[in-house]
């Protein structure tokens, strides 16, 4: 109940009301034409969705300059308030020429969802229950009608990654206005950044999430010198604060990211070189191996925080806490303490400990099918260049992802900027099956597939 009483504590104050009207307003009477609004108005969502209280066990957080403190201490009912301003433009836009807007594995991953809060009926808080079915419906409800339906061509699509790189632009943009003024109300927690985020491990999940999507813009072909500059130094800027977080998990997930858009975009001469070169690290002598990683441990420790380069494991104990969960209560999961779910550092782990067997038959099956899209685009890629840095974007922003939520359990969340980067990813991903679909059936593929695809849509 205390998001309730958050919520219209918001909409009764005058910036909530400002919000309603004027909000309210543009969602009623906006047309298709001002699309690129309802995109700025998910980028604004997400990363509202993102705001939370930094704390740490020994002290309190110290305030953000204005308006940070104010924004960041209403993040969670002014995220519900956009979303029901989203809501709003979702169920007035139209389904268009696409046939299938609800990709399979965020079917999968709503059906996980249900399971959890099943489990909350059953043994936990009722009204957080109700609470939490009408947040999460509200929220997938948002994304496949609202991103689903306007994904209609190709200015949708490249809008629709501008949102995503929007909310990780406003990010930075807030953790440098307030490290002008002072640094320490975002770096207070182990000097690690944290931005305007609950902790150092949210702002670099932020952070991965949206690099696919710079790479996308900056390799977009025709675009004007300037703007490619402009990614770049986005690009460099999101790197560098992604090293200040201090988390080894971000920055494995986005080599990973890398790693997969770019592996797509090398031919098979190329691929098999990066090979050869990762068999001879593998088997070169392991002294210089070890120096060569003293050496860049003590480069990267020069501008980096030392978490970085540290190899304690602070994992362990908790995913082997889950673990024994789940083995004690393989069926349904351990019993609730409290009227709520709660979640270590680890969603396959977390879904065993909290629901059991039940919970890890829909989440194997999002697993799937996520490799399923994956693939399918990857041989989209290959087979339309037109589209190639499309599917490789949207195939690095869900191979990063997947991989970070091996040491985070943001795919369980209800609202969170994690939740909305990957529900996005996915209906952007159906949106490129869907006119290679149609480009299957009905074209006949060209130099000039996607700009006469185009012209007929």
């Amino acid at each position: 109940m205390d998001l309730v009483s958050q919520f219209f504590q918001v909409a009764s104050s005058p910036v909530g009301i400002l919000v309603m009207v004027f909000g309210g307003g543009f969602a009623l009477l906006s047309k298709p034409p001002q699309r690129p609004l309802h995109w700025l108005l998910f980028a604004l969502c997400a990363y509202a969705a993102s705001l939370s209280l930094a704390s740490d066990e020994y002290s309190e957080p110290p305030a953000l300059a204005f308006p940070l403190e104010q924004l960041r201490t209403m993040g969670r009912p002014l995220t519900f308030l956009l979303l029901i301003l989203l809501l709003v433009l979702a169920l007035r836009s139209k389904k268009g020429w696409r046939k299938t807007i609800f990709p399979k594995p965020l079917l999968m991953l709503f059906v996980l969802q249900g399971v959890l809060i099943f489990k909350i009926f059953l043994e936990g808080d009722l009204v957080f229950g109700l609470l939490s079915t009408v947040t999460y419906c509200t929220a997938i409800g948002v994304m496949v009608l609202g991103p689903g339906r306007w994904l209609q061509d190709e200015r949708n699509f490249r809008l629709g990654m501008g949102a995503l790189v929007a909310a990780g632009a406003l990010f930075l943009s807030a953790s440098l206005y307030q490290a002008s003024i002072d640094p320490h109300p975002i770096m207070f927690v182990h000097g690690l950044l944290t931005g305007t985020t609950g902790n150092p491990q949210h702002a670099a999940t932020l952070l991965v999430a949206t690099v696919p999507g710079i790479l996308f813009l900056l390799f977009l072909p025709g675009q004007p010198v300037w703007q490619r500059g402009l990614w770049l130094m986005l690009l460099g800027g999101t790197f560098y604060a992604l090293i200040l977080t201090g988390s080894r998990t971000g920055l494995l997930s986005v080599l990973v990211g890398l790693t997969v858009f770019f592996w797509q975009r090398l031919g098979n001469g190329q691929k098999f070189a990066c090979l050869i070169l990762i068999v001879l690290a593998l088997t070169f002598d392991q002294s210089v191996l070890s120096l060569g990683n003293s050496l860049a441990s003590d480069s990267i420790g020069a501008f980096a925080p030392e978490k970085l380069t540290s190899l304690q494991n602070t994992r362990a104990q908790v995913w082997q806490a889950q673990w024994n969960e789940f083995l004690n209560y393989p069926v349904f999961g351990a019993p609730l303490i409290g009227g709520r779910l709660g979640y270590g550092e680890n969603s396959w782990l977390a879904v065993g400990a909290a629901v059991g067997i039940i919970g890890l038959i829909p989440l194997s099956l999002f697993a799937y099918q996520c490799g399923k899209f994956m693939i399918r685009l990857a041989r989209m890629g290959k087979r339309q260049p037109d589209y190639g840095v499309h599917c490789n974007a949207v195939t690095a922003g869900l191979a990063s992802l997947l991989f970070g939520s091996i040491a985070e359990a943001y795919l369980l969340g209800l609202i969170s900027f994690p939740l909305l980067a990957i529900s996005l990813y996915l209906v952007l991903g159906q949106y490129l099956l869907d006119i290679n679909a149609y480009i299957n059936a009905y074209c006949r593929p060209t130099p000039n597939t996607r700009q006469s695809l185009e012209s007929f849509i």
